[in-house]
């Protein structure tokens, strides 16, 4: 890991070699910055470029990805195939600056070095690292946008087909509540005249029980009118037999009087 103390940057020996003039994107450094300057100025809201210095004085830039931590701002660089056209010493400079430009803050340069191979990859035309690392990101930025999109678009898709089957549903929903409802209605409506008939039944039955009755209690008044009668006839009956009897004794009295009558005669 390459550090910053105070504006000097201390590059370990193995860090020291970025690559060869073949590579792209195989190496990657990592540069920790002491988040507040011994000034005292917070660096974490700074953006930050790293740029280059090759021997024939032609000079890059490039992009840095960017972690702030709590007492550190941590870079990192991966080193594209723009950065390593030149062999040789190639001096790099941490840069950063506010978006208003109100600060600037750099490092002094130091010294890395590019390797020789056989194969060295095709001509370097000058300032292309940072224009090929936007280039790239955009492009990523656009693959990312076409596939939002087209992840937008199979959401709505669905949306749209789960708001048909809703509607669908809605309305499947309604003719069922509707046939329910008739349904319901239409039972009401046969209970409410089973119910007037049992009504009426229970009406005429009450009637004909109330005359039933009042047979009964007429009949219980003849027969007890009857059994009057029968007494009365009962008791005349053996009055007019008393009479009889009475008169048979008058009459056997009257017969030996006239015995006697005779007799004395």
């Amino acid at each position: 890991m390459i550090t910053v103390v105070g504006r000097k940057l201390i590059i370990p020996e193995t860090d020291k070699q970025i690559g060869t003039t073949y590579d792209n994107n195989s190496e990657v450094r990592h540069i920790r910055i002491n988040r507040i300057t011994t000034g005292g100025v917070d660096l974490s809201n700074l953006r930050f470029k790293l740029d280059l210095e090759y021997a024939d004085t032609t000079t890059d830039t490039c992009l840095l990805a960017v972690e702030v931590q709590d007492e550190y701002v941590l870079l990192t660089w991966t080193i594209p195939a723009a950065c390593l056209t030149h062999k040789g010493t190639v001096w790099i400079a941490i840069r950063a600056y506010d978006e208003n430009g109100t600060v600037k803050w750099a490092t002094n340069r130091g010294a890395v070095y590019v390797g020789h191979t056989i194969f060295d990859g095709e001509a370097y035309s000058g300032h292309l690292a940072e224009f090929e690392q936007l280039e790239e990101r955009i492009t990523q930025k656009i693959e990312i946008l076409d596939t939002n999109e087209s992840e937008r678009q199979t959401a709505e898709e669905q949306r749209e087909a789960n708001e048909e089957r809703r509607i669908n549903n809605e309305a499947e929903w309604q003719r069922q509540a509707e046939a329910a409802i008739n349904t319901a209605n239409e039972t009401l409506r046969e209970a409410q005249e089973q119910a007037g008939i049992a009504t009426q039944k229970a009406t005429e039955s009450t009637q004909k029980a109330k005359e039933a009755s009042d047979s009964a209690t007429a009949a219980a008044g003849s027969a007890a009118t009857a059994s009057e009668k029968e007494a009365t006839a009962t008791q005349k009956a053996k009055e007019a037999s008393d009479s009889a009897t009475a008169a048979a004794g008058s009459a056997a009295t009257a017969s030996e009087k006239e015995a006697t009558a005779t007799q004395k005669a």
